[in-house]
């Protein structure tokens, strides 16, 4: 009959002997798994798969010999020690060694008939095939774990025919609650190793690109400097900026710039590899900027590498939305110098170099100060800019309204002209209004949207939010010249209204009929007439026209395109008193670097 009571105790010294055990083999592996060499890896798992299971095993064949009374407990320890490693993540060679451990314990206490032989090692290789095959399920499913530990405890307890049958069942139960305590402790650090491994991936790792991060930059940076102190070595560093990024986002939209983001990753660390014939780490250290460091190498011997990238880029059709993106990076480039005491001053040097190939003109490269005459060729990218037109109270001589107007510079004409082919992301709208609005006594902002714009959900949603919660803004006014269906219209209106924001329609009697206007009437605030939209002989008549209309329906009323005191007067005597146009605001343009 087993004794209860000692077999608790066995199990409770159990417990506490593979709790020690499991705690030195985690961090053991840790050890291994954190070491920077490969082959100081290697050396270290080779030794604790062959020396630790076999030491063990004969520690505890030896405590059998001394202390023959707890031979049931020394050997459920040792068929443990010996069987559990297979459960690691081990393959090969290493695998077929632990099998071979597990039998030479097994054998030695199985040995008695060929019979009792024979059926160990049929166990024994149904256990090693069954844990080589189903390999991830044992390892992490709780249910293959407990089965696979009770055909071994099963199995090897069965076959010790000199022990009593209650010391060999007693023998399974403590093997079984060995099994489930070491798989939960083996469970609970995986999960904890994952999570680390997750937290390091999202510390050290760019989401985005999906290459290596600032901290890991940073960290690699460290490390190198370090080493190039102790051996005097050679150390250059690269930074690379995509030259124009945010007239991209602007223009095609964020989801653009993210995926040329990833397409120069891309392209950076393909050309690395194939011009130098060993893997670069490119880092993404800012939104559009990349670092690439190059140990044991000075500028000279890897400008080659650099020109191929500068090339590859410029080079290169990025595609999004059915549009074809065409990108520059500038480019700059140095190396550690005796002076340098820390990883800053090499880092300010390199960003000194790019921005010296900013102001170069971008699309090149300057290596320690000297920038290369690449090429006469340009990519250029849409540049724009905001100006603003007031809108005047004619009674008063004040700003009523300041009207927001985009301008793109033309190559050709040397000048700042209409930006009709571009449709700008709410995003880029909304910053630019907030950076006006610091410049701008009166704050009343009129923008304007186009058609698509005004019924998008998104753009709705930013534009209310964006007029309910910043105070900078007393009005917010969109001027629209195109329309949808007047329900829609109206629909939308009203959404605009609940958030404060005002709409006008823009060019009414020419760009807008009195067909599209009426319908949708009562759903905005104010009329803009242009009076360069008509011949001398229509202008007039068709101004009173709309002027009576605003008038009616109590909607303001702006004359725009003013630009002689005539036409002030004129518009005077129809009653008109909000105008606007190059006769009360001729706007100075930035010029282009």
């Amino acid at each position: 009959m087993l004794n209860w009571g000692l077999w608790l105790i066995h199990v409770f010294v159990s417990t506490l002997f593979i709790a020690g055990y499991l705690t030195f083999s985690s961090r053991f592996w840790t050890v291994i798994l954190r070491a920077t060499s490969a082959e100081k890896r290697e050396t270290a798992q080779r030794f604790f798969l062959g020396a630790t299971p076999l030491a063990m095993m004969l520690l505890l064949l030896f405590a059998v010999y001394h202390d023959p009374i707890n031979e049931a407990m020394y050997m459920n320890l040792a068929l443990f020690v010996v069987a559990y490693p297979l459960f690691d993540n081990v393959t090969g060679g290493g695998f077929l060694y632990r099998c071979l451990v597990l039998a030479s314990f097994w054998l030695i206490y199985a040995h008695d008939s060929l019979q009792t032989v024979a059926i160990s090692l049929a166990l024994l290789i149904a256990v090693c095939l069954s844990t080589w095959v189903w390999h991830e399920t044992v390892h992490y499913a709780w249910w293959a774990s407990l089965s696979i530990g009770l055909v071994i405890s099963g199995g090897f307890w069965a076959l010790q025919t000199a022990q009593p049958v209650a010391i060999a069942w007693g023998g399974v139960m403590a093997y079984m609650l060995i099994n489930l305590f070491a798989f939960i402790y083996w469970s609970n650090a995986h999960n904890n190793f994952v999570e680390q491994g997750q937290l390091e991936t999202r510390a050290n790792f760019d989401a985005l690109t999906g290459l290596r991060g600032y901290a890991a930059f940073r960290s690699s940076l460290e490390e190198y400097f370090q080493q190039v102190r102790k051996t005097g070595a050679e150390l250059t560093l690269v930074m690379l900026d995509i030259d124009d990024f945010k007239a991209i986002n602007d223009r095609y939209g964020h989801m653009a710039g993210n995926s040329v983001l990833v397409s120069v990753a891309r392209l950076l660390e393909d050309t690395l590899q194939v011009n130098s014939g060993v893997s670069r780490h490119v880092y993404r250290t800012g939104g559009e900027e990349f670092n690439v460091i190059f140990p044991q190498q000075t500028p000279d011997a890897i400008r080659g590498e650099v020109e191929a990238c500068w090339q590859a880029v410029r080079d290169a059709h990025f595609e999004y939305d059915g549009k074809q993106l065409h990108v520059t990076i500038s480019v700059g480039v140095t190396a550690l110098q005796p002076g340098d005491h820390d990883i800053d001053s090499l880092y300010r040097r390199a960003d000194n170099n790019l921005y010296q190939s900013k102001r170069q003109g971008r699309d090149t490269i300057t290596i320690e100060g000297q920038t290369m005459q690449t090429s006469d060729r340009r990519v250029l990218m849409m540049p724009y800019t905001y100006f603003t037109q007031p809108v005047i109270d004619t009674d008063t001589g004040a700003v009523v309204h300041n009207e927001l107007l985009v301008r793109t510079f033309s190559q050709t004409a040397g000048a700042w002209v209409p930006a009709r082919t571009i449709t700008m992301t709410i995003e880029a709208h909304i910053g630019l209004v907030q950076a006006t609005l610091k410049q701008l006594p009166v704050r009343n902002i009129n923008l304007n949207v186009a058609r698509d714009q005004y019924m998008n959900e998104r753009v709705i949603r930013r534009i209310t939010e964006f007029a309910r919660n910043n105070s900078d803004i007393d009005t917010l006014t969109l001027e629209v010249n195109q329309l949808p269906a007047p329900a829609d219209f109206v629909r939308v209106a009203q959404l605009y209204h609940e958030s404060g924001v005002q709409i006008l329609l823009d060019g009414v009697g020419s760009a807008l009929t009195d067909l599209q206007v009426q319908p949708v009437l009562k759903a905005v605030d104010a009329l803009k007439f242009d009076l360069k939209a008509f011949s001398a002989a229509d202008v007039w008549p068709t101004a009173a026209q709309w002027r009576d209309i605003a008038a009616s329906s109590h909607k303001r009323f702006v004359l725009k395109g003013v630009t002689h005191a005539a036409q002030v007067t004129r518009g005077r005597e129809l009653g008109v008193v909000e105008m606007q146009g190059p006769y009360f605001s001729e706007p100075v343009l930035p010029e282009i670097d």
